[in-house]
């Protein structure tokens, strides 16, 4: 089970999904979202970066990250709005199934350079 042993931590192995969300959908701007699976449950995480520079640079390393930890299972398909509740249905598509995997085609993992995947565990302190 790739579950986070802390509250408020998601196991990158758990990643699924991690993508630019609609800004019209939250009604604010630089907002992405991490879709992860806990216990067999999917769960999205949206987060609202600083800017656009930001945003980006949040997205790239957390691909990097799960290109280099997730063996490339990652979902081929997201929705770049959230799951309203009333009407029950995907603010991107209308989609009424929560459970439909995505109207928009992912970010492909597989284009990720494998030598831009290696991470330090530990930082070499620069004399």
């Amino acid at each position: 089970d790739a579950t986070a042993e802390e509250e408020g931590e998601i196991c990158v192995m758990a990643i699924k999904v991690c993508e630019c969300a609609s800004d019209s959908s939250f009604n604010r701007k630089f907002v992405f979202q991490i879709g992860y699976i806990d216990k067999a449950v999917m769960y999205y995480l949206y987060v609202q970066a600083g800017s656009e520079e930001m945003r980006c640079r949040w997205i790239e390393n957390i691909r990097k990250l799960c290109a280099a930890y997730n063996d490339h299972r990652m979902f081929l398909h997201y929705h770049p709005g959230h799951y309203k509740r009333s009407p029950k249905q995907w603010s991107c598509c209308m989609e009424s199934s929560e459970e439909n995997p995505g109207c928009t085609p992912t970010f492909k993992y597989d284009s990720i350079p494998q030598d831009s995947t290696r991470f330090s565990r530990h930082r070499t302190p620069k004399p």
